[in-house]
């Protein structure tokens, strides 16, 4: 995994763990994880995380989970969405083409990851 990436893993399971082990109110507790996953989106946005780029071992690496062997098809881990670029074409595990908007995805999971992917060639 890349570096860079793994740095900001640290940085949030660092971030968690705050919350987990001190005795702070719940109130706090929310808004504490809501900013620490806002710097760490606003942080790995800055990183090269260009789907077309990144290898199958870096996307194994990352979560991301293959659906079957005919299609290719590398199913996007939750945690990835908030850094997918709009505008980026997805394949759903039936085949389908869809071209991300921001919001017209379905973000249900399976074994962590959505229902959508990429298509990788090897």
């Amino acid at each position: 995994m890349k570096s860079e990436l793994m740095n900001h893993f640290t940085w949030l399971a660092n971030t968690l763990a705050e919350s987990y082990t001190y005795p702070w109110s719940d109130a706090f507790k929310a808004k504490e994880l809501k900013n620490n996953f806002d710097k760490f989106y606003e942080s790995a946005k800055k990183l090269d995380l260009d789907l077309d780029k990144l290898t199958v071992d870096e996307l194994q690496e990352m979560r991301f989970r293959k659906w079957d062997d005919e299609s290719n098809l590398w199913l996007i881990p939750l945690w990835f969405v908030p850094l997918l670029p709009v505008g980026i074409e997805l394949t759903t595990i039936f085949g389908n083409k869809v071209t991300y908007t921001g919001d017209n995805i379905d973000l249900d999971i399976r074994f962590g990851c959505i229902a959508f992917g990429i298509v990788k060639k090897d």
